[in-house]
């Protein structure tokens, strides 16, 4: 980055003062010497002009909001005038890694002595993952425009772009193989369950968004929706990283994108449940696999942070089934999101079968998101029928909240 640098304009007029200056020395005269000597001073008082049009400026930045794809991002930044005389507007330009612009511009007007103003900047966020916040360029110059002058400020930060989340109004938690995860017992609190039982008083620990208003006004005091309990419930999210060498040349993240997305809505969603959640997946360095385990929002924060960073691996990665198997209780649900289909899947189904555990399996093949293939309404895509256990195949018009609120296999 060059600090000091002259503008087509300012170019132009020092070719032009040369010129003058060269006519001058040659054949002195009032008119030429006069010219000379007023573009000179022109350029003169510009370059100076620039050289202090930062004077005393300071650039704060403020700690930055953690968003989530899809989202925007506030990167606050804190711009004072620390000297007794006006500066004139400029720019702040900075690089951020989770944005599709090459480079975000914001004006600053100018500013009064000794003011000082907050630059809210709102950028949408469009790439996941830990991102690094470094220098910001001030770019600015003269007032005549002559010369174009750059300062930069080390400003460091760490913004987090979480995986973007979508709602699920419903969600199935029972298996279809009468496995009971659910008692008729209704349960103390509202809200823990999915299947309505009834409607009841209100009390303390009840949450605001289980009331039912209807009955409110009919009872003339709250009351809530209560839901049948889920007792011991196990659920188990996998996540599996792997894409083929030859898929590889796709160069589209969107077929992993959504499988993250999806996971991540999923372990949202259960946090706020009565269950016990496993969550599986390669890790991000070398062999071995990310297991976390746990309830409620625990959970929550160590899955979703996790599924920040996450990043696809080679087909080398072993099976995120394996760590797992032996910890899956029978009887539960098993959520495998996947971008292939690895022979070695059909001995754990087979495995979890016999153990009484539920499989829903959702396929992105990247195949399915570089052209158009056949899809339904809900955008269920046509399935191959390569395995014995047909997986859910979706494409980049499915509509993920839909698919996993009303599992249809």
């Amino acid at each position: 980055m060059i600090p000091f640098m002259p503008t087509k304009r300012g170019l132009m007029l020092a070719i032009l003062a040369s010129i003058s200056v060269s006519i001058s020395l040659s054949s002195p005269n009032l008119a030429s010497s006069m010219l000379s000597s007023i573009l000179l001073a022109i350029l003169a008082s510009s370059f100076l002009f620039s050289l202090i049009s930062f004077r005393r400026i300071e650039i704060i930045r403020h700690p930055s909001e953690d968003c989530s794809v899809g989202e925007e991002a506030c990167l606050p930044i804190l711009i004072r005038n620390k000297s007794r005389f006006t500066r004139q507007s400029f720019v702040l330009r900075e690089s951020i890694p989770f944005t599709s612009e090459p480079a975000h511009d914001e004006a600053v007007k100018a500013l009064t002595p000794f003011e000082e103003i907050r630059l809210e900047r709102n950028v949408q966020a469009d790439r996941r993952g830990v991102h690094q916040l470094g220098k910001v360029l001030m770019l600015g110059g003269d007032p005549a425009g002559l010369f174009r002058r750059a300062a930069k400020f080390e400003l460091p930060d760490t913004v987090t772009v979480y995986p973007s989340i979508y709602k699920l109004n419903s969600f199935p938690l029972t298996v279809r193989r009468k496995i009971h995860i659910s008692s008729s017992k209704p349960i103390g609190e509202s809200g823990a369950g999915q299947d309505f039982f009834g409607i009841r008083e209100h009390r303390r620990s009840d949450g605001m968004r289980f009331i039912c208003w209807r009955a409110s006004v009919k009872h003339r005091k709250l009351m809530v929706k209560e839901f049948e309990a889920l007792g011991n419930a196990s659920i188990a999210i996998v996540l599996d990283c792997r894409r083929n060498a030859k898929d590889s040349a796709l160069k589209s993240a969107a077929p992993f994108e959504c499988i993250v997305s999806a996971a991540a809505s999923l372990c949202m969603h259960l946090s706020e449940m009565n269950c016990f959640l496993l969550f599986s997946t390669q890790k991000e360095a070398g062999d071995g696999f990310s297991n976390i385990s746990g309830s409620g929002s625990r959970f929550k924060n160590i899955s979703i942070d996790f599924l920040a960073s996450v990043q696809t691996r080679d087909e080398s990665a072993g099976n995120p089934l394996s760590p797992i198997f032996e910890a899956i209780p029978p009887q539960s649900i098993v959520y495998l999101f996947s971008m292939a289909q690895d022979p070695s899947y059909e001995d754990y189904f087979s495995a979890f079968f016999e153990k009484g555990v539920e499989l829903r399996w959702i396929l992105a093949c990247p195949e399915n998101f570089s052209g158009r293939p056949e899809k339904n309404a809900s955008g269920l895509l046509e399935d191959d029928g390569k395995f014995s256990f047909r997986p859910l195949r979706i494409g980049p018009e499915s509509r993920m909240d839909i698919l996993i609120g009303d599992w249809r296999q």
